[in-house]
């Protein structure tokens, strides 16, 4: 049985992102638009207006960013992962319950969920962050990589090698991929 979340409205998309049960997108015209599952108005909570340059869903939430670097997030907050702090954002990364973004100033911000200190950032400087189910990860620039927040299954432990160096990091529920 579908929710609705496999009926992508038609048009032409730059930017799509997939939640538990809904998916957002960012068309042509640089407007969100989502479908699926609304039990948390993670469909019918997206902003309008256009000018929307990045999206990104955890399970029943998204967030969007402007170029501006100005970020709204919608959808179950119980967990206030939708409640963005004051920063101005150059990327975001959403979890199950919780979001984080990389500012502007060359920091990473978390908020939501904290029951794993999966946003509880370290005091490093970071260039990139990238979020999994309840941990997240963020690299500097010479390629070195911390994770902290939930490690049942090592994916807050990534390998450590002399070509281990990572440009980028993404999770899952239970692993952590990096780019090199």
């Amino acid at each position: 049985a579908s929710n609705g979340q496999t009926d992508v409205p038609p048009g032409t998309y730059v930017e799509a992102s997939l939640g538990h049960n809904h998916g957002c997108a960012i068309n042509t015209a640089s407007q969100v638009i989502c479908w699926g599952h609304n039990g948390k108005y993670q469909v019918s909570g997206a902003p309008s207006g256009s000018g929307w340059i990045e999206i990104t869903s955890g399970y029943a939430h998204s967030c969007a960013r402007k170029a501006s670097g100005s970020v709204t997030c919608w959808g179950y907050g119980s967990s206030n992962q939708t409640n963005v702090p004051a920063a101005t954002f150059s990327s975001l990364s959403l979890g199950t319950s919780h979001s984080c973004g990389y500012t502007n100033a060359s920091t990473v911000e978390c908020w939501g969920d904290d029951t794993h200190l999966q946003t509880e950032v370290p005091n490093l400087s970071f260039a990139w962050v990238g979020v999994g189910a309840s941990h997240t990860c963020a690299g500097d620039n010479a390629g070195n990589t911390t994770c902290w927040g939930k490690d049942s299954h090592g994916q807050t432990t990534p390998p450590v090698a002399a070509s281990s160096l990572y440009s980028d990091m993404d999770g899952g529920q239970l692993h952590s991929c990096g780019l090199r």
